[in-house]
């Protein structure tokens, strides 16, 4: 450990990239393969709102 905190937006990518390591491409969020991902799951979503 390095002694840096992180953030708690670093603390939700880490864990998304652990749960869904698919969805980075050079360490960042690739949003349409989110998109990919998560299918009719997303599209619903955005309806809803």
């Amino acid at each position: 450990m390095d002694g840096k905190s992180l953030t708690p937006n670093e603390v939700k990518l880490k864990q998304l990239q652990e749960l869904m390591p698919e969805v980075f491409s050079e360490g960042k969020v690739d949003f349409e393969r989110l998109k990919a991902t998560l299918g009719e799951d997303i599209m619903k979503a955005s309806i809803m709102v």
